[in-house]
């Protein structure tokens, strides 16, 4: 063949094949071209993501670092704070040791403080039965301390059944031959203050004063022949006692009293009940007896009532209250049996 034919066929093919290409390319890039767009974008988008993530990744990692450095720390906080849990629990074992020894100990001490608290409740009667007129009684007006009395009592009657005569003899042999004495100081309890114990009052602690009252036997009295008014009036209540019970041997009902007065100290006296609405009143510290014809008797309750509320009002300090004790010479135990306005304890007397 022809060279140049041969040339130009090659031309005429190369020619085609380039033609025919280039529209296969154009028509592969229009078909292909939106998916590699696409895909283009998804593989931003995905870089974009493992860069967020490669970020995250590294805060993880640093994060995840930092938390290891803090569980070390914290191991060892922890391994520290075990020891001293173990140390804090043999220390609290010891120290409920100590506790159970020292409540043992306390309640020991409260044990023997009770002990204590009633000897100085014990105590405490004691003084103020020396101080305190109403408490004196067990000490001062049993039947064996004023049996004490009964000889002296007798030699001044001379045994005499004449009853409101030798009432009166003792009365005026107390007038004549005690002499009247300011008492003496005597210590007393005051300020006890106290805990709540097994049911009781415990006595915690206490202070001790000097008081200036001393309250002095019959016995004392009559053979000293010097008291205060309180002593002469338990002297009294003594004597007429042993005159009735051995010499006369008929009982009268006899109260000690106390009265107070308006603008003056209450004193004891002594109330004699002679019969049903019958009263004798022997009142030595306030200078008042019953008496007819200048010796000692007895008068209606309604008037002797009168007579002896008349008697304060004219001195100017009327007559508020009486109080009337009844006492038990077994034991010298007392009881109230009346108290208030002369008016309203008339009925002891009826």
């Amino acid at each position: 063949m022809d060279p140049k034919v041969t040339g130009l066929l090659l031309i005429i093919f190369v020619l085609g094949a380039a033609v025919g290409g280039g529209a296969v390319y154009w028509w592969a890039g229009e078909y292909y071209n939106p998916q590699i767009k696409q895909l283009k974008a998804q593989y931003q988008v995905l870089q974009d993501q493992k860069e967020a993530v490669d970020q995250q990744y590294l805060a993880l990692s640093t994060s995840f670092q930092n938390i290891l450095k803090e569980k070390e720390a914290l191991s060892k906080v922890y391994a520290t704070l075990t020891q001293e849990y173990a140390s804090l629990q043999t220390a609290y074992s010891q120290l409920d040791t100590s506790y159970k020894n020292l409540r043992n100990e306390y309640n020991k001490s409260l044990d023997y403080l009770l002990y204590i608290s009633n000897n100085v409740s014990h105590f405490q009667n004691i003084l103020e039965s020396y101080s305190i007129l109403t408490k004196s009684f067990p000490r001062t007006l049993t039947e064996s301390e004023m049996n004490k009395v009964n000889s002296t009592t007798s030699g001044i009657t001379n045994y005499s059944l004449d009853e409101w005569i030798n009432f009166g003899i003792i009365y005026n042999w107390l007038k004549t031959n005690i002499v009247l004495v300011k008492d003496t100081s005597f210590p007393r309890i005051f300020g006890i203050e106290s805990i709540y114990y097994k049911n009781q009052n415990v006595v915690n602690s206490f202070s001790m004063e000097l008081v200036y009252d001393y309250i002095q036997a019959p016995e004392f009295t009559v053979k000293n022949k010097q008291g205060d008014g309180e002593d002469y009036i338990l002297a009294e209540y003594a004597m007429n006692y042993v005159y009735m019970k051995y010499t006369l041997k008929k009982m009268y009902q006899m109260y000690l009293g106390v009265i107070s007065l308006e603008g003056g100290d209450p004193h004891a006296i002594i109330m004699l009940k002679a019969g049903n609405g019958l009263v004798s009143i022997m009142d030595p510290i306030g200078g008042f007896w019953t008496t007819k014809n200048g010796n000692m008797a007895y008068e209606s309750v309604d008037s002797e009532f009168i007579a002896y509320e008349s008697y304060y009002n004219i001195k100017k300090t009327p007559l508020k209250e009486v109080t009337l004790y009844k006492i038990n010479p077994e034991d010298g135990s007392s009881i109230i049996v009346s108290k208030g306005t002369l008016e309203s304890i008339k009925n002891v007397f009826n």
